[in-house]
């Protein structure tokens, strides 16, 4: 199980940071290649890895103690990731970014 936590909370602390990197970014205005490649992580890797292994603890009964925040953290992403897709398109529809 060590080296599993390992092995996602990289993905976590990756996919977190290309998250902000794209808010940050959407914010500002000033898109960059890095985001871009960020964010492509974060979809195709990040999101399905973390929501599989929120599901993993969930199903193996393991939710327990500071546990249940790293599930939280894990199932939250998938969610977070869609709700900056739909403020960037409103925002830009709008005119807000």
């Amino acid at each position: 199980m060590l080296f599993t936590r390992a092995f996602m909370w990289t993905i976590l602390a990756v996919s977190y940071a290309a998250l902000l990197a794209a808010l940050l970014h959407t914010l500002f205005g000033n898109w960059s290649g890095a985001a871009s490649l960020g964010m492509l992580f974060a979809i195709v890797i990040g999101a399905p890895s973390l929501a599989g292994y929120a599901g993993y603890l969930w199903r193996k009964n393991l939710l327990v103690g500071s546990v249940r925040w790293e599930a939280a953290l894990s199932a939250a992403f998938p969610v977070l990731v869609l709700l900056l897709a739909a403020v960037a398109i409103v925002g830009r529809r709008l005119q807000w970014l």
